[in-house]
């Protein structure tokens, strides 16, 4: 039943790496981290480990029979308390006393008694209580912290007079080294067996005084902090916290800060077990009896760790954890962003752009896949089968590129691939992890200053500064504004909402994991069972009560969903993007009718199987800066413009503003009789009209999505269905964003094309084959572009027998140096038997191309992962220009001049000579 191809399956691509590397970019050390707070590690109370956990219950029994299946054993019981212990050299792990339900407190155990006075003299400090009735013995004290959290810290306890048996490790076979040989593993079902308390957690409302508490406090240090950007500033919003034991290892996190601005309470402790096994085990255990699962079995990205969360009978929520990272004073802590949700999708000039830095290897194969349709789906029909009312064919390669009309992609992997483009280049220098602090102009430069990962203040001058640094960004927000610069509203559009976004990554469910799941009896492979709850294709939900886009991203075997719904001006952003909340708007579409089956019951996609990568708020506009220049500084990207969620336009056009920013940077620097200020104007208002296109597409898809009342819908469907009874329609519609082709400029001052030889216009990309026997498929743009110059000439020849009085005819054209016979490209239509070996032999046969047919380009590498060509025009490039001759191609892909005669090659030259400053 799967249509999953058997050559779409890759194996995995986890790797151990060191910690350096592990934590990204943005990292620094913990001793500058230390300094910059001001700390004195000296003053700390030390810790030695977190000791066990502090609750109360109502029913003790209750809680009893729950931490005895959870795989926990009785150290000490009486009416009233329980210890429980772990198999490892803890006293106990858990305390339980009877009562109204209450957060006792997680319990670090001191190093020293001169650390325990210490904590005993805190002004918040409780009375000091004699343990004497607990396993072990000791004493203990009762800090409040600045939200009113416990925090207890005991001394003196008894060591465990026990020998400390480690379970017998499993031996796996793995598919490049079978060491069981004749062995076979055999397990026992029961509970998750307990080894030690792990960590705990708080959500609170008073993060940076927690942060500054525990942290001053104790010597508990970050492993990992977790920031959103706001105003052009970095906030922290979450801190994973180690015990700082020097060069001494010890767990990624034994504590966690999380802000929440809704409610301050405990989030979850959690234990240790064995190995996967173990805990896979467990978690059957636990279902089996009936437990609530909240999430798992997954695996964390920070700490590593494998996890399965539980409630308890109480209402607490705890964890199994498996397999985490060790640290220490060594490990960089690293700043991970937790903003707003990442792009997913890439149209096809974005492709094509990724293409041009010599990724195109990569952007099928490791970045992302094909989106073979857009389907947008009518009314509340929460069925992601429901036939669409519309669909764009988004597989087809009939546009302007060559290329597939959207990519679903993974970011950070796009990123990885971005960045080693720029350090393979030795005209650029990548600096992470930087902040910007300052910006100043006089009449030559720019000068800004910026702080490094480890805080140092350095500086850089440079003859312009083109800022992408978000829109909040330091350089519009505390810079440009106050000049005149504003983000305003694009164009006609007023749209702004708050969506939530959610990132979930998929693990098959099987046989042995979900015996009883229905569809294992009717022939279901677990292939098959992903397919039908989490089909191919993106979809557009068109819920007039709460719309919704989903989708997959990244490559098939990554099993990566995006979901994405708008909530009302009533709702709580945070609170919507809660697991609970998550669930009633999303599981809805995860379950299907039994009758769909030949069921009775209703089936549901197993919970367990879903690992929430990201669930965030966020608010959505579609708006525009005035001017994106001024000066000797430069916006673009996001600090520049932001758009609406509908069209997958956002990282697209940043590629825009950027090629066609880089070229005019160039002419500005090696040209300073150039007038620069001129020259990017021209830039950013010939990105606007594109902009305004993009914009008003993408809106086009939101007006669809967010239809609120019965007769916008009745209009739309029933418009949509009698537009597709014919043909002709209904192929238009199909093209979505492409059926308007490709866009052209309108000229003003400023702008650097000619409108009287048909410039301004997008060139389009096409294939081709090279002359010389055994030549091979390539892109029109590798052999136009190979050389990096800003200006290109292509020359599009309609036979052969053309060639010699065109070469004449160019003779006085390179004499000018504005354009030089290397960088000229020729182009002929394919026919029978093209060859050049009846002509004479010399340079300019090796810049001689002819069309290539799509079915020459499915046979290539080229072709690799992606659907084959469908609609493609191998003569596309004469068509866009009315059969011209010559054509004079910028850099960032728009025609300058096309023209037909020497005359007119002469004049367009001409206009060229004062672009680049040269008359």
């Amino acid at each position: 039943m799967s249509n999953m191809e058997a050559s779409q399956i890759k194996p995995n691509s986890g790797a151990t790496v060191p910690d350096v590397v592990a934590v990204g970019e943005e990292s620094e050390t913990q001793k500058a981290w230390i300094e910059k707070r001001k700390i004195n590690p000296d003053n700390r109370i030390h810790v030695k480990k977190l000791s066990h956990m502090r609750y109360q219950h109502p029913d003790l029994e209750e809680i009893h029979q729950f931490m005895t299946d959870f795989g926990m054993q009785v150290a000490k019981k009486t009416d009233d308390e329980i210890w429980y212990r772990g198999y490892g050299s803890d006293q106990y792990v858990y305390y339980a006393r009877k009562g109204p339900k209450q957060f006792l407190g997680g319990t670090f155990e001191a190093l020293s008694q001169r650390d325990f006075n210490q904590a005993a003299s805190l002004p918040t400090a409780g009375a000091v209580q004699d343990l004497g009735d607990a396993p072990g013995g000791g004493s203990l004290v009762t800090i409040t912290d600045p939200e009113g959290f416990p925090i207890n810290l005991v001394f003196g306890q008894k060591p465990l007079d026990v020998q400390v048996e480690h379970p017998e490790k499993v031996v796996l076979n793995y598919t490049g080294e079978k060491a069981r040989r004749r062995e076979f593993n055999r397990f026992e079902p029961g509970p998750a067996a307990v080894h030690k308390l792990g960590h705990f957690g708080l959500c609170t409302q008073k993060f940076e005084a927690q942060v500054e508490f525990y942290t001053s406090t104790f010597n508990i240090v970050p492993t990992d902090l977790l920031y959103i950007e706001k105003d052009g500033q970095k906030i922290t919003v979450s801190m994973f916290a180690h015990i700082d034991l020097g060069s001494s290892l010890t767990d990624h996190h034994s504590f966690f800060l999380s802000a929440n601005p809704g409610a301050a309470h405990v989030h979850h402790c959690s234990f240790e077990v064995d190995d996967y096994d173990t805990q896979h085990l467990g978690h059957q255990w636990l279902a089996q009896k009936g437990y609530k699962s909240v999430w798992g079995i997954g695996r964390h990205v920070l700490g590593s760790q494998i996890f399965d969360y539980w409630w308890d009978t109480t209402g607490n929520m705890v964890e199994h954890y498996a397999d985490g990272d060790l640290v220490n004073e060594d490990t960089p802590i690293g700043h991970v962003q937790a903003g707003n949700p990442r792009g997913i999708a890439l149209d096809d000039d974005g492709i094509r752009f990724m293409q041009g830095l010599g990724l195109y290897e990569h952007i099928f194969t490791k970045i992302g896949s094909c989106i073979s349709k857009v389907r947008f789906i009518s009314d509340g029909q929460q069925n992601l089968h429901a036939k669409p009312f519309l669909h764009f064919d988004t597989a087809s390669s009939e546009g302007n590129t060559g290329h597939v009309g959207v990519l679903a992609h993974k970011q950070p992997v796009l990123e990885k691939y971005l960045r080693s483009a720029v350090e393979r280049s030795d005209k650029a220098q990548l600096r992470t992890s930087c902040t910007l602090t300052s910006i100043k102009e006089d009449a030559n430069w720019v000068y800004v200053t910026y702080t490094d990962g480890s805080g140092t203040e350095k500086g850089i001058r440079a003859r312009f500064l083109a800022a992408a640094d978000g829109k909040t960004g330091f350089t519009r927000k505390k810079y440009l504004e106050s000049k005149g610069i504003k983000l305003e509203w694009a164009g006609k559009s007023r749209y702004e909402e708050t969506w939530v976004a959610l990132n979930w990554k998929m693990r098959l469910p099987t046989k042995e994991t979900h015996p009883s799941f229905p569809l294992w009896d009717l022939g279901y492979t677990p292939e098959d069972v992903y397919d039908f709850f989490f089909p191919a294709d993106f979809r557009f939900l068109c819920n007039p009560d709460r719309p919704a886009v989903c989708g997959r991203f990244g490559r098939p075997e990554d099993r990566l969903w995006r979901f994405e719904f708008v909530i009302t001006a009533d709702e709580n952003g945070t609170e919507m993007a809660a697991w609970e909340k998550i669930k009633e708007v999303v599981f809805p579409y995860l379950t299907h009718a039994g009758s769909c089956y030949g069921l009775i019951e209703d089936v549901q996609f197993p919970e367990d199987c879903i690992e929430v990568l990201r669930s965030r708020p966020f608010r959505f506009s579609a708006r525009s800066c005035n001017k994106w220049a001024l000066g000797r500084v430069i916006l673009c990207g996001d600090a520049a413009h932001v758009f609406p969620p509908f069209g997958g336009q956002g990282i697209t056009s940043g590629f825009r503003d950027a090629i066609a920013l880089a070229w005019r940077l160039s002419i500005a620097c090696s040209s300073p009789q150039v007038d620069y200020e001129s020259l990017f104007t021209g830039w950013y208002l010939e990105r606007k009209q594109q902009l305004d296109k993009s914009l008003a597409s993408t809106i086009r898809n939101g007006d669809m999505v967010n239809g609120k009342n019965l007769q916008h819908t009745l209009i739309r469907d029933w418009g949509m269905w009698f537009l597709q009874l014919f043909p002709s329609w209904k192929h238009w519609l199909e093209q979505g964003p492409r059926s308007d082709g490709p866009i052209r400029y309108t000229h003003s001052a400023g702008m650097p094309f000619m409108p009287e030889y048909d410039g301004g216009l997008c060139f389009p990309q096409t294939y081709c084959i090279g002359l010389a026997p055994y030549a091979t498929v390539q892109f029109t743009d590798d052999v136009i572009f190979s050389r990096g110059k800003i200006f290109h000439l292509v020359v599009l020849l309609n036979g052969l027998d053309e060639m010699d009085a065109v070469s004449e005819e160019l003779n006085d054209t390179y004499r000018t140096g504005l354009l030089s016979a290397e960088d000229t490209v020729f182009f002929v239509p394919r026919a029978p038997n093209t060859s050049c070996s009846t002509y004479k032999q010399d340079d300019r046969w090796g810049r001689v191309f002819r069309t290539a047919t799509g079915d020459e380009f499915a046979q290539s590498s080229l072709c690799t992962d992606r659907p084959v060509p469908r609609g493609y025009d191998e003569n596309l490039m004469w068509k866009s220009v009315g059969a011209k001759r010559y054509v004079i191609v910028r850099m960032d892909r728009f025609i300058f001049a096309a023209c037909n005669t020497k005359a007119d090659l002469a004049k367009a030259t001409s206009g060229l000579a004062q672009v680049l400053g040269k008359q």
